[in-house]
Formats: C-alpha cells, structure tokens, sequence
C-alpha cells in the first residue's frame, strides 16, 4: 500500500528483533518483552522474577530469598543455594553460618555465601574449617591451642574412667552382697540416659522445650568428639574427621577391653590374688563397658548411613562435606562402618543373650554373679533376658 501511494519513492527500513532475555517475560498479546518486576507493588527485594529465557509469566519471590526483579535473586541471611542460577533456597544447619546477598547496579547480584571468618564453607555452610570443629547445633567453634585440648581431653577421659570403676564397683558389690541395690539404680539410670541420647538424635522437630533437654543428653552422647574438641587435634582433611573418628570408636572398644583384662590380670600377679575370682571380673568388666559404650558406638556406626538430598546429590548428615554414596564413602560405610554395627551393635547383645540362656540355671550361683550380674540383676528369675531386650530397643 505504501508503495501505490508513492510510486516513485522507496522507503528502506530495518528492523531488529531479539529474543526476550532472561528475566523478561513475552506478552503474546502485545508482542513485547517485559522484565519480571517492573509492574510490581512490592518492595524493591521482593519482586518477581524469571531464571528462564521467553517464559510467558513471572514467579514470586520464594522464601528465603531476595527478588530485585528481572533475573535478579539471591539468599537471605540464613538461607543457601547451591549456585547463582538455582531458585532453590534451603534454610542452613545454623542461621548465622550463611550471608545474605546484595545487589548493585553495576555487579548486579553478588552472593553472600558462607561466613568464612567464622569458620564456615560447603553445603549448607555446616562444614567447618581445618582449625574450626563442628558442634551438634551445626555451629563452628575456633580450636583451641593443642596443650588444652589436650587437657580438657585427659579430665574428660578420667571423668569416663571414673564412671566405668563405680558402674563395676557396684556390680561386684551386687554380686556379693545380694541385698544391694545400688547397681540396679544405676543401671536404670544408665539406660535412661542411653535412651534419651538416642532420642535426641532423630531427626525431629521437637516443641522447644524438648528441645533445650535433648540438647543435654545431645553433649552426653558426643562426649567423645565434642565436648573435649577431640576433632580439633585430628587433621581436618586426608582422611576428613568423620572417618577417622569412625574408626576411632570401631577399634577404641577393643583396646579398652584389652586393656581391661590386661589390667585384672596384672593385679592378680601382683597382689596374688585368686586368678579365676580376678578373671570373673574381668568378664564383669567387659560386660559393664560394652553395655555402657553401646548406644554411642551404634550411633557412630549409623550416622555413615544418614545422608540428606539436596537437589541431586546426597550429603552425610554429620558432615555435610562428604558427598554420599561416592567411592570414598562406600568404603567407610561398608567396609569400616558396617563391621562395628555387626561386631559391637548386633553381636554383644546376641553373644551375651546366649551366654545368658546357657547360664539360666546358674544365676544364683557366685561366679555367674560376678561375670554377668549385670545383665540380670534386678530382673525377676523368668526374665532374666530382658536387659538383652532393652539393649537391642
């Protein structure tokens, strides 16, 4: 039509077009490209937004995160994503490991990550650094100087050898004293304890004042690797912490025991005292430490088993650092692991459930006192098994 009017004229025009970009969205109907955000009422970090090129309608702002419209997102404080082009934000293990992000005109979204000063790096930020131990609540602790930890390591160990001597002590006073119940309250009491460690180890959301109790039972059951800083003087790579101190608690029942009857049979030769009555308590010994140390060991053994998902990979829950289900970690888990949840989880409480039936009809007697008095004790005589059950729950 241009051209009939105008015959003699010829008008040249070019015209560009482009895709819409990201964090534009096409308006079919008008035939533009709008960028999410710019028709919004919200407050300028809580815009809609589009990671998408040539989507047809924005989507609001998730939680956890800030929308500066357009393609413009990023973490609040607190929360994390795995990269700059996901929507997918997760609330971290401990809200202060994790920095919000910013936005300027001129670098556009600049991504807080983790607190490093403070210690914090990797998935969730709930790993630490080399001189930083992880605590139960996810939080980093700065390592003390080696003679400390130390220190406080040798209180703590004397303060658990000292648990185990009164544990034995009143089970051999039991035994020779039937009229004592001071083993059978402790025991109740130990596995009351045992109980509520394990307990505070689900996966729960717990009302808070649960919450504030578990987190006592919660330092009992890591008294092993958190209250001491025991972590802090194990290398924090080549082997990671985690495994080593899988296989700390995997052989560490081992040297006990050995130790343990080591120790009884040096005092027999030295005070001369009667070798069979002095290997009776030995047994007693090793019965009343295994039971003890129990629940700690099986937790060790499990948590290689307990991985959470994110996105497409899964993370060990005690160390968001390991990647699950990798070579590495099939070896811990199946080849460290596994053994000591069979040896000291399933086979203690199966070995000593059969010397129990073997021995029903010798619990009166002395020796059978001694050795195993505290598997039995306190049970009337038809259930005499039902410290197995309680352990095996």
């Amino acid at each position: 039509e241009f051209e009939q009017d105008i015959p003699s004229r010829r008008l040249q025009l070019q015209i560009h077009l482009r895709p819409c970009k990201k964090g534009e969205i096409f308006i079919q109907r008008t035939l533009i490209c709008l960028p999410c955000g710019s028709t919004d009422h919200q407050s300028p970090d809580h815009r809609s937004y589009t990671l998408q090129h040539n989507e047809n309608h924005c989507t609001s702002c998730p939680t956890g995160a800030f929308c500066w419209g357009k393609h413009h997102i990023g973490p609040r404080a607190g929360y994390w994503r795995s990269n700059p082009n996901s929507d997918h934000f997760i609330p971290c293990k401990h809200p202060k490991a994790c920095l919000a992000a910013h936005f300027d005109d001129q670098n556009g979204v600049v991504e807080g990550g983790c607190d490093e000063e403070l210690g914090y790096y990797g998935t969730l930020c709930a790993a630490c650094k080399g001189d930083f131990t992880l605590n139960l609540d996810y939080s980093c602790s700065k390592c003390s100087d080696s003679v400390t930890v130390i220190i406080i390591a040798v209180l703590t160990l004397l303060v658990v050898i000292g648990v185990f001597v009164l544990m034995i002590r009143s089970t051999l006073k039991c035994a020779y004293e039937e009229r004592s119940q001071t083993s059978i309250y402790l025991k109740i009491f130990a596995n009351y304890v045992q109980i509520m460690v394990l307990t505070s180890g689900f996966d729960a959301s717990w009302p808070t004042e649960m919450s504030g109790m578990f987190a006592v039972f919660q330092q009992i059951g890591a008294v092993s690797d958190q209250l001491p800083r025991f972590a802090c003087l194990i290398p924090a790579e080549n082997p990671k912490r985690v495994f080593t101190l899988v296989l700390i608690s995997t052989v560490l029942p081992a040297v006990v025991l050995a130790l343990t009857w080591t120790g009884w049979h040096i005092y027999a030769r030295k005070k001369g005292a009667n070798k069979e009555v002095c290997h009776d308590k030995g047994i007693c010994s090793v019965v009343v430490i295994l039971a003890l140390l129990h629940p700690i060991l099986v937790q060790r053994s499990v948590s290689m088993f307990q991985c959470h998902q994110i996105e497409e990979a899964w993370y060990l829950r005690s160390d968001y650092s390991v990647k699950c289900w990798t070579a590495e970690h099939n070896f811990w888990t199946y080849g460290i692991a596994t053994p000591s949840l069979v040896i000291w989880g399933l086979g203690f409480p199966t070995a000593m459930g059969i010397v129990l039936i073997h021995n029903r009809r010798k619990l009166h007697e002395l020796s059978t006192r001694i050795k195993y008095g505290y598997m039995f004790k306190g049970y009337k005589k038809p259930s005499f098994y039902w410290e197995i059950v309680i352990i095996y729950r």
